[in-house]
């Protein structure tokens, strides 16, 4: 069963933690402005940390539907040290230092796909979690499940075919080619050997944080996610068996755009073997064409020698 525990200070978030905005709170009803009064930065230059359209998009509602975002790319503040707690009035009192310390920046995205790219969640997904996806996928779906990057072991063929040009590999036709970004393939890390990195396969999941796009993410620093919960707002911990089931989840996606890519490569592999086939036949009518003219000319040869010695004389 999954459970979340409410998190009771909003400064002390971390990766994966979720900011839920429950329904029907008008006070969470704001416009992107307004949002920057609470402490985001906005701007169309590079001085400014967010777009005011992703703000608007992601954050400004105006019917009072319930949104859930997940926090990400979190940098804590660093704790301080035991000397300079002597330095202090805390070196007379006797605290818990706190298991998460507070935030300087961290980033909020969308939870779930649907408001941004799979793309874009899955990588973000597996970053917040300390690359559980792809340590799922090294784990269940392991070597077979990658492309061989060594001459002379398997995949050279199908290797040599689809990379090497698109006029053989069945899809010279298509306007993408067999060179397109959506046809990159999980890669071995060694001879039979397949780790997380393998699977890390940027044109399925890609996600930069707070140094990607800001189309990608809304960046906040301290401060903001305090004015939001004044206002309502509720920041949640989930469990590992919603972290589990989530990625899960996510694997199941990325599962099925490789089974595609794979499936495009299978019919590109197809496509060659049928040319191949039919130039084989091709060389095999011309090798016969050549055989038989070679033997019906060749059996001229005993009678040109034998006219040519009668003709010269040089017979006995």
């Amino acid at each position: 069963m999954v459970k979340f525990t409410r998190v009771l200070d909003p400064e002390r978030v971390k990766d994966g933690d979720l900011l839920v905005f429950p329904a029907g709170v008008t006070k969470l009803n704001l416009k992107p402005s307004t949002f920057g009064d609470l402490g985001l930065s906005m701007g169309r230059t590079s001085r400014s940390d967010n777009s005011p359209e992703t703000v608007a998009a992601w954050l400004s509602r105006s019917d009072g539907a319930a949104r859930l975002f997940m926090v990400c790319d979190v940098s804590h503040r660093s704790a301080p040290q035991g000397d300079d707690l002597l330095l202090t009035m805390d070196a007379c009192l006797k605290r818990k230092v706190p298991e998460v310390p507070r935030i300087s920046t961290a980033c909020l995205v969308p939870f779930g796909p649907k408001m941004w790219s799979w793309k874009r969640w899955a990588a973000c997904w597996n970053e917040a979690h300390n690359g559980a996806v792809t340590a799922e996928l090294a784990a269940k779906v392991g070597v077979e499940g990658a492309l061989a990057d060594t001459i002379g072991v398997k995949d050279q063929y199908m290797n040599q075919v689809w990379n090497e040009d698109i006029n053989l590999n069945g899809l010279s036709g298509d306007p993408t080619g067999g060179e397109a970004a959506e046809d990159c393939f999980p890669i071995q890390s060694g001879r039979d050997k397949a780790d997380p990195e393998s699977f890390d396969v940027a044109t399925l999941m890609a996600w930069d944080g707070k140094y990607g796009p800001k189309s990608g993410r809304i960046q906040f620093n301290a401060g903001f996610l305090s004015n939001l919960a004044q206002r309502g707002a509720k920041v949640l911990r989930p469990d590992e068996e919603f972290e589990r089931l989530v990625t899960a989840s996510v694997v199941s996606w990325y599962c099925h755009e490789m089974q595609m890519r794979f499936l495009r490569r299978v019919s590109s592999g197809r496509a060659y073997l049928r040319g191949l086939a039919a130039d084989i036949r091709r060389d095999a009518g011309r090798a016969r064409r050549y055989d038989a003219l070679s033997r019906k000319l060749g059996r001229l040869g005993p009678r040109l020698s034998k006219e040519t010695l009668k003709g010269t004389g040089a017979t006995a």
